[in-house]
């Protein structure tokens, strides 16, 4: 078994890779290769489970607020988020300027906005080449 992005082998279950197996062995060598390698394929799995430019919303269902999160591979000047509901209108929007390239999170602020439990897709704007749309769920 392995971790696969776009096509290239990037994590095997079959052997830790070796900075995983430093970290999970409080930074030294690790002298046994399959101890703790469970948690460091999770761990790798983790941190090579974003892809460029894919959208991701945390937790789904939410109640309260959600996070959205995203992998960049080029600074964006300006973005914006706006969340749709099922009859296709825009109920939220907010802009974030200067967003550096790498992981971005951020909490939208919804809290507070009075929404009604059921479906929303959430769209980013403002992306080089395909603009990113997600659906979530509030209960």
């Amino acid at each position: 078994n392995s971790l696969q992005i776009q096509g290239k082998q990037v994590v095997s279950t079959e052997e830790t890779p070796p900075i995983y197996a430093r970290k999970m062995n409080g930074g030294k060598d690790a002298k046994d290769k399959s101890s703790n390698n469970t948690a460091a394929t999770a761990e790798a799995k983790e941190a090579f489970s974003l892809q460029s430019d894919k959208l991701t919303a945390f937790p789904s269902p939410f109640t309260d607020d959600v996070t959205l999160r995203m992998l960049l591979k080029e600074n964006v000047n300006k973005l914006d988020v706006v969340v749709f509901d099922m009859n296709g209108r825009a109920i939220f929007s907010r802009g974030f300027g200067s967003v550096a390239k790498g992981v971005w999170q951020q909490k939208l602020g919804l809290s507070g906005k009075g929404l009604a439990n059921g479906v929303y897709y959430i769209k980013v704007l403002g992306l080089p080449g395909e603009n990113n749309q997600i659906k979530v769920i509030k209960q």
